[in-house]
């Protein structure tokens, strides 16, 4: 369900039908909550859960195979020619798998190190806070959507610069103004989102807010660099997983300590895409 789902979905976004892609959004992230809490109300404990985001896949597909199939065939009957273009188009795969694989750590794999040095229930009460936090992320996925179509080699360096400002300029109101919300007002979201025996958890949801908004400038970064086919982005994608896992194996004495260590790394990262972009040189030419 799922490969078939991601193909028809990112087939829509690159034939630029974003009101599709959005609705898929909405529909992939709001069927998920949805069945969860009816599964889960009905008794079906964890199962319920996590059979949520098979529902969840199947319904999403479905619309996207209607929106789809007329002008979208997947089929295994056609012969594949390994020639220079296929070749150049693999590389170009190596690129998005390595771009991918280092946004996915950096907003997930604290979950990941908190299990492994911490106790089942502190790991516990941290997944469940980082789990609110990421709504920052997924949030925001819409725009690195419409992002990655718009962005390309065809256009002036300023026309493609500019979209990219435009896109950073709405991240910074729409996970900004979460982010506010989860600083300002903690304790009201976790016992709304999750409930009262959470709250031992209240520090924790400002900084891992911080540490997903980051993840999510990154992400548009990334996007932005891929849609150029650029290949130094390998290396801000490998520094962000071995600086990360470096940090934290010295510095994990608390849950504090993990967090920071991540923010830092988003941060360095951050400033390491920057450079390589430096979004506003462009701008400021006649």
């Amino acid at each position: 369900f799922s490969v078939n789902f991601t193909f028809r979905r990112l087939y829509l976004q690159g034939r630029k039908r974003f009101k599709e892609v959005s609705f898929l959004g909405v529909l992939f992230a709001g069927g998920r909550l949805v069945f969860a809490i009816l599964l889960v109300w009905l008794g079906w404990s964890v199962f319920g859960a996590v059979f949520a985001i098979t529902l969840t896949t199947l319904t999403s597909l479905i619309y996207a195979y209607y929106k789809t199939h007329h002008s979208f065939i997947l089929s295994l009957k056609e012969k594949i020619v390994f020639n220079k273009e296929l070749k150049q188009e693999l590389f170009y795969g190596l690129i998005i798998f390595s771009a991918t694989s280092a946004i996915t750590f950096l907003y997930t794999f604290d979950v990941l190190f908190v299990k492994h040095f911490f106790s089942p229930e502190k790991a516990g009460l941290y997944s469940g806070i980082a789990t609110i936090a990421r709504i920052i992320f997924f949030i925001t996925g819409s725009i690195s959507g419409v992002l990655l179509p718009s962005i390309t080699i065809k256009n002036t360096e300023r026309e493609n610069k500019k979209t990219l400002i435009k896109s950073l300029g709405l991240i910074a109101i729409i996970g900004g103004g979460v982010l506010l919300t989860f600083w300002l007002f903690s304790g009201m979201v976790i016992h709304t989102l999750i409930g009262a025996r959470y709250n031992a958890g209240i520090e924790l949801l400002p900084q891992l807010s911080l540490m997903t908004y980051l993840a999510s400038v990154v992400n548009i970064l990334f996007i932005y660099l891929l849609a150029l086919r650029r290949k130094v982005l390998f290396i801000p994608a490998i520094i962000a997983p071995v600086l990360a896992t470096i940090l934290t194996i010295i510095n994990h004495q608390t849950l504090n300590h993990i967090i920071q260590d991540f923010v830092l790394t988003n941060a360095i990262v951050l400033v390491i895409l920057l450079i390589i972009i430096n979004p506003l040189k462009i701008l400021w030419k006649k």
